[in-house]
């Protein structure tokens, strides 16, 4: 039964990547670059490039990940903590030679402009990993986490964690959206 299950495990995670796109973001300078964040939801898609367009600090999170050999895959989901309106998994795979990580956006739609604070809050956590040399699989990426992050709740099935630094960055972002 686990193998079956692993095995469904993996072939789902695998129909995800294929089918995700890369998003393109629009540079201050009116250049596009193919950046290492990518959807398969086509809504999820504009949210990001909406981000990036509206948001300076979105457009920094977006270039500093793509100075990275992690690709960050976003799609539409339920968190582990049933409340969160997005979410790291604590979770590190690999796709074509890259790590990769994945975030949770709630399926449960909100306004676009919190939406795209909740997505860079989250890029934050993945950012601050990536660029963590230290991070190269699950077990890192969790000890990571705990060595550098408060714990927000834990159970016996999840432990969640906040750093200053996403929280600082989501609030930015909203602020900048305002404008």
């Amino acid at each position: 039964m686990a193998t079956w299950q692993s095995s469904l495990t993996l072939l789902t995670i695998t129909a995800v990547l294929v089918t995700s796109v890369p998003v393109d973001a629009t540079h201050e300078d009116g250049t596009s670059a193919s950046i290492r964040v990518r959807s398969p939801d086509p809504s999820v898609r504009r949210l990001i490039e909406e981000g990036a367009k509206r948001s300076a600090t979105f457009r920094e999170l977006l270039g500093r990940l793509n100075r990275t050999p992690w690709l960050v895959y976003i799609q539409r989901g339920q968190c582990p903590q049933a409340i969160a309106i997005g979410c790291l998994m604590h979770v590190v795979a690999h796709f074509e030679g890259a790590p990769y990580l994945r975030i949770f956006l709630d399926n449960r739609r909100r306004s676009p402009e919190l939406e795209i604070e909740v997505i860079a809050h989250e890029l934050c956590h993945a950012l601050e990993a990536a660029e963590s040399p230290g991070v190269i699989d699950t077990a890192s990426l969790v000890a990571f986490f705990q060595r550098t992050a408060r714990k927000t709740f834990e159970s016996h099935r999840v432990t969640t964690f906040e750093t200053r630094a996403a929280v600082e960055t989501g609030n930015r972002v909203a602020r900048e959206l305002q404008r």
